[in-house]
């Protein structure tokens, strides 16, 4: 399936399955505490980003910071969808697909500053509903490094320790 825009393909999706091992989630409590080392807060390479931008205001996008979880080679961060993602009480996948993409890149600069970098593609996988109002933890990790790609994962959790989602991406850093 593809996504055209005046005859210019800009996305292609098919069906795939992913191998990956995941690591146990971190409590909520652990998950916002990681929040206050989130490498980006005070120089963001993409401060408007909908997911992870700090120059949005609540409200205004997810405002998902993911930041190293002590003493594990994660970021973590803590998710209550609100109702500004649906107008029910289920979030839409596209949200949980939203929530799964920049905590994985922020799992590939656990101790550095950022490098601007853009999605190259990701696969991965919803189990579970989302649900409005709920807490969630988002975990990113990195896999490996070669050359200016980034292979990173990501997993979302629910209150009760539960996978609910879960994906492999790889980023690309841009040349500035």
């Amino acid at each position: 399936v593809g996504l055209t825009a005046d005859g210019t393909l800009l996305a292609q999706a098919w069906p795939t399955s992913i191998e990956l091992t995941v690591p146990d989630g971190p409590s909520f409590e652990e998950a916002d505490d990681a929040t206050s080392r989130y490498v980006a807060r005070d120089e963001h390479p993409f401060p408007y980003c909908f997911v992870c931008g700090t120059a949005r205001e609540p409200g205004d996008g997810m405002r998902l910071f993911a930041g190293p979880v002590e003493h594990r080679d994660i970021v973590a961060t803590p998710w209550v969808p609100d109702d500004t993602l649906t107008s029910g009480s289920l979030v839409p996948p596209e949200f949980v697909w939203a929530a799964l993409d920049c905590p994985a890149f922020f799992g590939s600069c656990i101790h550095t500053q950022p490098i601007p970098s853009v999605l190259g593609e990701i696969s991965g996988r919803i189990d579970g509903d989302v649900h409005v109002g709920e807490r969630y933890v988002v975990i990113g990790w990195r896999l490996g490094k070669e050359g200016r790609k980034e292979f990173v994962a990501s997993a979302i959790y629910g209150e009760e320790g539960d996978l609910v989602a879960v994906s492999k991406a790889t980023w690309i850093n841009v040349r500035v």
